[in-house]
């Protein structure tokens, strides 16, 4: 559908002329459903970035679920422990990020 002027639109590549009144309301919807497109195109793209950070994080979770089974496959020998802790708790901190979407205090 699109409008030539005034009261005058082509549906279909065909012309209508419709009362002026119908005229005013289906500008009305159309500029609703314009705007009702826009938030749901901004909707989809916070989204689009929202799984982006989780599929980042599941990777990044999975990095370490693979360094906490090796650590376990050696009993804990000749681990750093340290940096373990600190790649864990850097872990939690962004985790508790994404889910409350705040920063979360030091402990």
């Amino acid at each position: 559908m699109s409008k030539d002027k005034g009261n005058h639109y082509f549906i279909g590549g065909e012309l209508f002329i419709i009362p002026q009144k119908v005229a005013d309301v289906v500008d009305w919807k159309v500029q609703c459903l314009e705007t009702s497109v826009s938030s749901l195109q901004s909707e989809i793209e916070r989204l689009t970035e929202r799984v982006k950070k989780l599929e980042a994080e599941v990777e990044e979770s999975n990095g370490l679920l693979r360094s906490t089974y090796q650590i376990a496959s050696r009993d804990g020998k000749d681990t750093n422990w340290e940096a373990f802790r600190n790649q864990v708790h850097i872990a939690l901190v962004r985790q508790h990020e994404q889910m409350y979407g705040e920063e979360s205090e030091e402990e």
